[in-house]
């Protein structure tokens, strides 16, 4: 019986490995988009992170984008989960951006339709691409041209039975 579970389990893995999807194209940010939010006065941001580093963000927007007042709302990121779905269930959209510490909340919100995908051309040019990170992460010839210069495995395999650490 346990046999055939894990068998039955080794099959659908495959189905369950990582999804990748491309970003949507970027998108600039126009006068148009700006008169139209000022319009509006503000923006609600919904946040688990802390308001020290919140706060900071939102006067950052508030001041590249004068007459467009950011209201914070900081709370845990199980509050938030519920807050949402609570507000969405009742025909509520208050919020205009949320961060939630666990990232396994965007993924019933996008499955909802709640998230709407955007990117910015700052963002799609400053942002490594998911090529990029792969590459990275792939080691030896690729992680030196990109800069990175700590040990390959070749050099650590001559610490037998020792991790990463040296221990």
């Amino acid at each position: 019986m346990y046999r055939r579970t894990l068998i039955q389990a080794a099959a659908l893995l495959p189905l369950g490995a990582r999804v990748v999807s491309a970003a949507p194209p970027p998108e600039q940010i126009t006068p148009e988009l700006i008169e139209a939010a000022k319009k509006e006065g503000k923006v609600s941001y919904y946040t688990a992170m802390d308001l020290s580093v919140a706060e900071p963000m939102a006067k950052a927007f508030e001041a590249k984008y004068p007459g467009i007042k950011v209201r914070v709302e900081r709370t845990g990121a199980e509050r938030l989960f519920n807050r949402v779905a609570q507000e969405y269930g009742s025909k509520i959209h208050a919020v205009d951006v949320i961060n939630s510490s666990d990232a396994s909340h965007f993924l019933p919100w996008k499955r909802q339709g709640w998230l709407a995908p955007f990117v910015t051309v700052d963002m799609a040019e400053n942002i490594p691409s998911q090529r990029h990170r792969l590459q990275y992460q792939a080691g030896g010839a690729d992680r030196r041209a990109q800069g990175f210069q700590g040990p390959d495995r070749s050099e650590m395999d001559g610490q037998a039975g020792q991790g990463p650490s040296g221990l």
